[in-house]
């Protein structure tokens, strides 16, 4: 049976937010190095630390949240908002920043770039000549599987906007399904994608699989009382274990033999774990708190515009500042704070007034 807890704003998953979109700021300063790889980078990418800079792997836990708190509507008793308002609201949400920081991207590209072989080789992807031919694709959304050649995080963006214009049939799937063998079909599906991805040669096939954690992400939402209620019976003992076991299967790259690094194999697995990091953040009153913390409150409210703004600054510093300086790890320091502070700016310049208007367009809409 449906429940008012729809109706609830579950501020710890903000916080979390903060927290994955810091750890692909990590992830991508941590990649401005070619192989080899500094020894300090690896031991602790070996390590249970390895979360920090786990960027990939923060992304899947933004897929399987957005899946979760866009079936929240779908639990409250008047039910969801009509399609029409809802995708309003979405592409407000997500596009109309978007393509402010596709603007921004593309401006510092051609301001700030420089030939640094050291780095610009394989990680970073601001190249000469100018990708003329990639802003298009960029702005619509196709063509182009990664859409990094501005920004690296842009490509998880595309994923986004495709599943949410589809969300009602990934609610469709979670109204049907049970928690435990829905959670099986969900990561099926995940790795299903992937592999017909791979056995096809179509990139855009992996919308399926992505699309498969915004469906084990709505499965939590649906069920969060019983699985709040499950998670209330364990001791201290089992709690510790479930919180190993996500980080495991977050980890499971580095844990398990190389034939199983296929993404059809790792995504799902990956997936699972951002499930249990999710379901930890709201069922654990310790972990709770820590979330609820000032700083990554704030966090949490300016992640998105951090997400989409660090790449630009740490390409940018990069290039003019890189071969200048032998001090890399201090340089990529002030790249994250330089980011962070600006993430506040674009916040309240672009992103909160890009909701806003979502508000009031729908409030218009019939």
């Amino acid at each position: 049976m449906l429940t008012s807890h729809g109706r609830h704003r579950y501020e710890e998953l903000d916080s979390l937010r903060g927290v994955a979109a810091m750890v692909v700021v990590f992830y991508h300063a941590s990649t401005f190095w070619n192989d080899p790889r500094p020894l300090w980078f690896m031991r602790l990418n070996q390590s249970p630390l390895g979360l920090l800079i786990s960027g990939p792997d923060a992304v899947l836990l933004f897929f399987v949240m957005s899946g979760f708190v866009l079936f929240l509507p779908y639990i409250r008793p008047e039910g969801p908002d009509p399609y029409t308002k809802y995708l309003i609201k979405r592409v407000c949400r997500i596009y109309l920043p978007y393509l402010a920081a596709l603007a921004l991207a593309i401006a510092a590209d051609l301001m700030f770039y420089r030939p640094v072989a050291v780095i610009f080789t394989k990680w970073v992807t601001w190249m000469r000549p100018f990708p003329v031919d990639k802003v298009w694709p960029h702005i619509l959304f196709i063509g182009s599987d990664s859409l990094t050649e501005f920004n690296p995080s842009f490509w998880s963006l595309m994923y986004e906007m495709r599943v949410s214009i589809l969300f009602p049939l990934v609610a469709f799937l979670a109204l049907r399904m049970r928690l435990l063998s829905g959670a099986v079909v969900s990561l099926a599906i995940c790795s299903g994608g992937f592999y017909l991805a791979d056995l096809l040669g179509a990139p855009s096939v992996k919308t399926i699989g992505y699309g498969g954690l915004f469906v084990l992400g709505a499965l939590l939402a649906r069920h969060l009382p019983t699985v709040r209620e499950w998670m209330e019976k364990r001791n201290a003992f089992s709690r510790t274990v479930i919180l190993v076991l996500a980080i495991f299967l977050f980890k499971s790259t580095h844990l398990l033999p190389a034939k199983f690094y296929q993404w059809w194999t790792l995504v799902p697995l990956h997936g699972a774990g951002a499930a249990l990091f999710l379901v930890l953040s709201m069922t654990t009153v310790h972990f709770k708190s820590f979330l609820h913390t000032r700083a990554l409150r704030w966090l949490g409210k300016v992640s998105f515009s951090l997400y989409l703004v660090h790449g630009v600054v740490l390409y940018a510093l990069a290039s003019v500042f890189w071969m200048q300086s032998g001090h890399h790890v201090l340089l990529l320091s002030g790249g994250i704070v330089l980011s962070l502070f600006l993430s506040e700016y674009l916040y309240e310049w672009i992103e909160r007034p890009s909701i806003l208007l979502g508000r009031r367009l729908t409030r218009r809409a019939v």
